[in-house]
């Protein structure tokens, strides 16, 4: 019985990583939100809204989109002006365990993300003139 049990349990804990591979992998991801904390002032402009923070045409409020491929890789990109000149030539990665995604690419990145319920999320903390921003982004999948 015992056996039967732990059966049961590794073919449903591999069952969800494969679920969740394949609602990774199936949908774009488009930024929904970025939300900062404390509010951040750029020029004249205070806010917690980072992604429109730099204004309508910036890269994270044109569109910015992460695609993930069956062979643990992943792009990102958006269509806002000068965009192009942020894509890197290194591969960025991406693995899954559960429901937490890890991503790595250029300069180092390292990134840990969640998945759940057709949302991906992942915090960012920086620190900037003394003052520690944490930024929660949130990305909704997007039918390819």
């Amino acid at each position: 019985m015992k056996r039967i049990i732990g059966l049961l349990l590794l073919f449903t804990v591999l069952s969800c990583k494969k679920q969740s591979e394949d609602t990774l992998t199936s949908s774009d991801w488009l930024l929904e939100s970025a939300t900062v904390s404390p509010a951040m002032t750029i020029g004249s402009k205070t806010s917690t809204d980072y992604k429109n923070l730099f204004g309508p045409g910036s890269c994270l409020a044109s569109n910015y989109t992460l695609s993930f491929n069956n062979n643990g890789t992943y792009t990102s990109g958006s269509n806002g002006a000068l965009c192009d000149l942020l894509v890197s030539t290194e591969a960025s990665k991406w693995s899954i365990d559960g429901n937490t995604i890890n991503l790595s690419g250029s300069g180092g990145f390292k990134q840990t993300a969640t998945l759940a319920n057709k949302s991906l999320t992942y915090t960012s903390v920086s620190t900037n003139n003394d003052v520690t921003y944490t930024i929660v982004y949130i990305f909704k999948a997007k039918s390819r």
